[in-house]
Order: C-alpha cells, then structure tokens, then sequence
C-alpha cells in the first residue's frame, strides 16, 4: 500500500471575522461552522475573534488537505481542540486524527492554519 501525504493551508484576515461576529450573522456564523465543543472551548480563551478566526482558517486548511478523501466536507465534520498545551487536535466523529498535524499561527491582521495527513 502506497502512503499519501497531503497538505491544506488557509490564511484568514482577522478583522473579517471580527466584524462577521459583531453583526447580526454572529450566531448564524458560528453555529454553522463550530461545534458545541468548540463553542464551549471559545469561552476560556481571552479573545475568540483570534480564536474563531483561528479555527476557521484550520478548518478551511483541513477541508482542502482531505479534498480527495471520503470525509465529509461541512465544517463541522472535523472538531479542532486545543489539548492541556494549547496544541490543537483535530476529530472526527469524536475520534482523534492520529495522522493529521494541525499549526494554527496569528502574526499581525491575519491568521495561518496549515495541516498535513498521511494516509
């Protein structure tokens, strides 16, 4: 059996998501793309416009390294937490991707993501 990597990557601008949750399309928004855990997770952080945009830029990255592969592609297919270091794992069906890595990065007015399988 051949192994196959393959890569997503996203880059997201932070004040998009930012006016997208300060305007009536907010609960839309985040009930479309996140899950409870992740809504719950949001909570503890100390700004969730970085953390949304955060996962909304993994998820974009997630849905394009599995762009030829038999998950789904809604955004709450896959479940993106933080574990108690801050990395952030990736789920599906409430099962751990064991071969996916996730890096989500802030630098200035934008958001990276970058995710890499191997299957």
């Amino acid at each position: 059996m051949k192994t196959k990597i393959q890569s997503g990557i996203d880059i997201v601008k932070i004040s998009r998501i930012h006016s997208i949750l300060n305007s009536k399309n907010r609960n839309r928004f985040i009930q479309k793309i996140f899950t409870e855990n992740e809504i719950v997770q949001s909570k503890e952080r100390f700004d969730e416009v970085l953390y949304f945009s955060g996962r909304f830029a993994a998820k974009e990255a997630l849905k394009k390294a599995f762009s030829d592969n038999t998950y789904p592609k809604h955004f709450k297919s896959f479940e993106i937490l933080a574990n108690k270091d801050g990395k952030p794992n990736v789920f599906f069906e409430k099962k751990i991707l064991e071969n996916t890595s996730l890096s989500i990065s802030h630098d200035g007015n934008y958001v990276v993501a970058h995710c890499v399988t191997i299957s």
